[in-house]
């Protein structure tokens, strides 16, 4: 019986609800979800009403563009919903048809047909974005990369709107500087290299930032933040302030200098963010991925300096000299107070000598606070991270200040934090 039951269920007598089929084509990809028709009639119509729809189109790639318009026209015609859409363009400029215009009317007639969400990517960065999309009163989520956006038309409020993601270089966003009448109801905002001036929402609780090249500074009205996400990969790190927000909130700045000089202009801009930062919950990370030359900089020069707490101070860092280690841990402890210090190990070798001058130089601190600054340091606590338990486990400091050992490919890499503790 049980061996009939399998045959009867490969015949096709026992068949998979079309919403589960949805369910798994959904995590396929468009090219995926199609190769699925094959497998029997029900995954064909499970396919051909599937809610979310995808198109990339690329180089020559007219053929999907036809595909995409013989699609939409099909849910038309039988009256089916589609919950999401994602048009894509990389093409590089390698089509015979205006991308812009074909989009366009695809979203238009997808909105009317009930789409919630939309994603549109214009890697050519020519495509102006229909009003229609601001229009829609039942979008839950955008997503836009490489459009632009004429916002001299806006006239209705997206109430139903909770994500919207944006992203391009080629976006100059004027109304960003007040979303409230625009998207009353956003929570979750996201912006990946767009030039504004100001943002100001008072219905924003997250809020993922990326500054765009050359960026010098940004001002943020956003009283319901509670997460806020920085990041910055330019030489100069821009200047944020804010104009209002919660007495309670979260921000994580990530500061990426591929060309790093770790110069006295680098550590004063570094900690006027992080004393705009300091209402919140600070953690720190810094990647310096390259030293242009030995680090010169006065420790007058960013002495007295304001030191904002920092819960955790991550550091992934690719020195020339040992000298560069010291300049930038002697830097950041004139710039901040971190109550963890968490590094990123790249080889064996750097792990070792990471770890060992951040040992060194907090325990002669606690033994000569005048000579490192480190008068406010009270205790320096050490975890090594097990991999078996996947827990912190505390070790004595004085472990990691045996005399150096040469690494070798064989030398086991241990995942160290170090918490401090500071005097108030």
């Amino acid at each position: 019986m049980k061996k009939g039951s399998q045959i009867e269920a490969i015949n096709g007598e026992y068949q998979l609800p079309e919403p589960i089929i949805h369910h798994i084509q959904s995590f396929l990809t468009s090219e995926e979800a199609a190769q699925t028709a094959i497998l029997s009639k029900s995954w064909r119509s499970a396919w051909l009403t599937h809610p979310n729809l995808d198109f990339y189109i690329t180089r020559g790639g007219e053929a999907r563009l036809e595909l995409a318009e013989k699609t939409i026209e099909r849910y038309e015609q039988s009256n089916l919903k589609i919950e999401s859409l994602k048009l894509c363009n990389e093409s590089r400029r390698g089509l015979n048809v205006d991308f812009g215009v074909f989009a366009n009317d695809l979203i238009t007639r997808a909105l009317k047909i009930g789409v919630t969400h939309l994603s549109v990517e214009d890697y050519d960065g020519d495509m102006v974005l229909s009003q229609d999309v601001f229009e829609a009163e039942n979008l839950v989520e955008l997503s836009l990369l490489g459009c632009k956006i004429d916002d001299l038309g806006f006239d209705r409020k997206l109430s139903l709107c909770d994500v919207i993601p944006f992203g391009s270089d080629n976006v100059y966003f004027s109304f960003l500087g007040d979303l409230s009448t625009k998207f009353p109801s956003l929570k979750d905002l996201t912006l990946d290299g767009c030039n504004t001036q100001e943002i100001s929402s008072r219905s924003l609780e997250r809020l993922n930032f990326v500054s765009a090249c050359h960026m010098l500074s940004v001002k943020f009205d956003v009283p319901g933040i509670r997460k806020f996400r920085f990041e910055t990969e330019d030489d100069v790190i821009p200047s944020l302030s804010f104009v209002s927000a919660p007495s309670e909130w979260e921000s994580d700045a990530f500061i990426l200098d591929r060309y790093g000089s770790l110069s006295v202009s680098w550590f004063r801009r570094l900690n006027k963010l992080l004393t705009e930062l300091s209402p919140s919950r600070i953690y720190l990370s810094l990647e310096i991925v390259h030293v242009k030359k030995s680090c010169q900089y006065e420790v007058g020069d960013i002495r007295n300096l304001p030191k904002p707490k920092v819960e955790n101070l991550m550091i992934n860092f690719w020195p020339r000299t040992a000298l560069d280690y010291f300049a930038l841990f002697h830097g950041s402890f004139q710039i901040c107070r971190p109550k963890f210090i968490t590094v990123g190990y790249k080889t064996s070798s750097g792990d070792i000598i990471m770890n060992d001058l951040v040992c060194k130089t907090l325990a002669r601190g606690l033994d000569n606070k005048c000579m490192y600054d480190l008068h406010d340091l009270e205790e320096v606590n050490v975890h090594c991270y097990g991999k078996d338990d996947g827990a912190w486990q505390p070790i004595p400091l004085k472990s990691l200040l045996k005399p150096s050992v040469s690494p070798t490919s064989s030398t086991p890499i241990r995942k160290i934090r170090f918490q401090l503790k500071w005097k108030p």
